[in-house]
């Protein structure tokens, strides 16, 4: 009897709240010697929680739909945790990794089923696409602006140039250029320097000419978004929310004048996501919305080297998706990427550009294959001779590092690339028969070159200030504004105060834009559409990525995710057509 009373579902649903908790704080316990951010974990515990006993007497109310999306998204978060943390585990302690798995299952389940019964309370009515919609895009444009402006010429000016900026400098000084960093971004800061010699004859005032383009473009893209969601019905409150986001986290700020590709790309996606938002919903001059299309779409795929990947993957879902519903859309980004092939390929080699070398692309594999090194496994004879052309063994075990390809290239580069290059068939062959036989090996070396990009973050440079040290006579101007020491203090405390964890951790921005991704089709909504290229920016990295960690190469993420999170629970786009 007492073992009858004990399964009475009155009593199991009375102990289920408590069970729950009681696994969510050892979940966390698990994770307190993890070596990433705390404070991510600790917040999806709390919303955890907090949707676990909001969803207590209605789980059976969910669709089908729902439901399935609840699990997908579930096991990817609570898999993705288990993985990042394999250390902890070294997949032998079974208690832990059953306190993960379902932790993390619970967690992720629950807050997304939850999340399908919150939403923001629309505006009396979507603004029109005239005066009052325009009035907010030059409201929020001047007050992003100007916080920029004001960064730039009291603070940074002429700009924020790191090494990889002096080098694109020098490609326009030299006139010898290569499309390592992207030929068509060089273009652009060289049109911006011409023009700044031209007017000013001095080569800071001349970076100051393309410190003030990029600023300028990304607040106009960001007015362009809080504009969007404001025809959308979002309410005024958030849109501010939104816009002061935008003008005052501090990589926004330090991004805007910082001479790097990944900030006008990270523009370019946020455009282009909207214009798409905006096609969806028809809202506004379909003409308009289309051409803002096409240059968002050019621009995700020539700003970056993954661009180009990820557009060509994020157009096939379209495609697929869309169907002849959206022919002129479709047909539009079908050219886009035929011309973007074109721009970035056959011109390129008309040209003579060089393209980037084999070992640019295969951080990946080469991290793989020097993991193997350092471990020792055994390796046939012939394979040792294959991979000692191009690799010096010693110099890899001795340089190697889990979450950089860098000291893998440059033993490549410091061996024999040309090899590499005539034979990249043959050492592809190899890859993946010793990733066969070798695949726990493979899969460590995988999660530590990526895993800043989908778990809960780690200690990395965000930004980069100053001018580095050149031969062309750049060099940051004197700051004596009281407005200098505080902006200087407010950038300084950001990167490093546990208090914004959560505000830069790129894995807890991935999981939010996953969450909005399955929460759109679990509404049987088109907008899930306009979350899949930042998604395919986001699995580009996981393929190809130099540096398991690297805040700017995932900016267009955080460009994007409070446009998509806004949209998302603001009642998303119209039904699926």
């Amino acid at each position: 009897m007492i073992v009858m009373k004990a399964f009475e579902p009155a009593r199991i649903k009375a102990l289920f709240l408590p069970a729950a908790l009681l696994i969510l704080t050892l979940w966390l316990t698990s994770l307190l010697d993890a070596g990433s951010f705390l404070s991510p974990y600790l917040f999806c515990a709390i919303a955890g929680a907090m949707a676990i006993t909001a969803n207590r007497g209605r789980m059976g109310s969910f669709s089908g739909r729902e439901s399935v999306c609840s699990l997908i998204f579930a096991a990817l978060f609570a898999l993705s945790v288990l993985l990042a943390n394999y250390e902890l585990t070294w997949f032998a302690n079974l208690p832990k990794i059953c306190v993960l798995l379902l932790g993390g299952w619970m967690i992720a389940r629950h807050v997304l089923l939850a999340a399908l019964r919150l939403e923001i309370s629309p505006a009396a009515g979507p603004l029109p696409a005239g005066k009052k919609s325009g009035r907010i895009f030059c409201a929020v444009f001047f007050s992003v602006s100007l916080v920029y402006l004001l960064a730039l010429f009291l603070c940074y000016r002429p700009g924020i140039l790191s090494p990889d900026s002096i080098e694109q400098v020098s490609q326009i000084r030299t006139g010898i250029y290569t499309n390592h960093h992207p030929f068509w971004h060089t273009m652009i800061i060289r049109a911006c320097l011409a023009l700044g010699m031209r007017l000013f004859h001095n080569i800071n005032d001349a970076v100051t000419v393309y410190s003030v383009f990029q600023l300028l473009c990304m607040a106009a893209v960001f007015s362009y978004a809080c504009m969007t969601l404001a025809q959308g019905g979002t309410p005024l409150p958030w849109i501010a929310a939104a816009a002061a986001a935008f003008a005052l986290l501090p990589y926004h700020i330090l991004y805007s004048v910082t001479m790097w590709k990944d900030v006008l790309f990270g523009g370019a996606v946020l455009l282009f996501v909207c214009a798409a938002h905006r096609v969806y919903r028809d809202i506004g001059r379909k003409g308009l919305n289309f051409f803002l299309l096409a240059l968002g779409a050019l621009g995700s795929c020539l700003l970056r080297s993954n661009g180009f990947a990820a557009f060509v993957l994020a157009f096939c879902v379209f495609f697929f998706k869309s169907g002849k519903s959206r022919k002129k859309m479709l047909g539009i980004l079908l050219s886009l990427i035929l011309a973007a092939f074109i721009l970035i390929y056959p011109l390129l080699g008309l040209l003579g550009i060089q393209q980037p070398d084999p070992a640019e692309f295969l951080s990946i594999p080469e991290q793989q294959i020097g993991r193997l090194i350092v471990d020792q496994a055994a390796l046939s004879g012939e394979e040792t001779a294959l991979l000692q052309k191009i690799l010096d063994f010693d110099a890899v075990r001795k340089n190697y590092i889990p979450t950089i390809s860098d000291p893998i290239k440059i033993i490549i580069r410091d061996t024999n690339p040309a090899y590499l290059r005539e034979h990249l068939t043959d050492y592809l062959k190899l890859w993946l028969k010793l990733g066969l036989r070798y695949p726990a090996a493979y899969l460590k070396a995988w999660i530590d070159q990526t895993k800043g990009y989908w778990n809960a973050g780690y200690e990395h440079r965000v930004v980069s200030t100053g001018v580095w040290p050149n031969a062309f006579g750049i060099e940051a101007l004197p700051r004596d504004h009281p407005f200098s020491a505080a902006i200087t203090r407010w950038v300084s405390v950001f990167p490093h105060n546990p208090m914004f964890e959560l505000f830069r951790s790129i894995g807890l921005h991935v999981w939010i834009l996953l969450l909005c991704f399955f929460i759109q089709i679990a509404k049987g909504k088109e907008g899930w559409l306009t979350c899949v290229l930042p998604i395919t920016v986001v699995l580009s990295l996981l393929v190809s990525t130099p540096v398991s960690n690297e805040f700017r190469y995932a900016y267009a993420v955080f460009t994007t995710v409070p446009f998509l999170v806004l949209t998302t629970f603001t009642g998303g786009v119209s039904d699926e057509r």
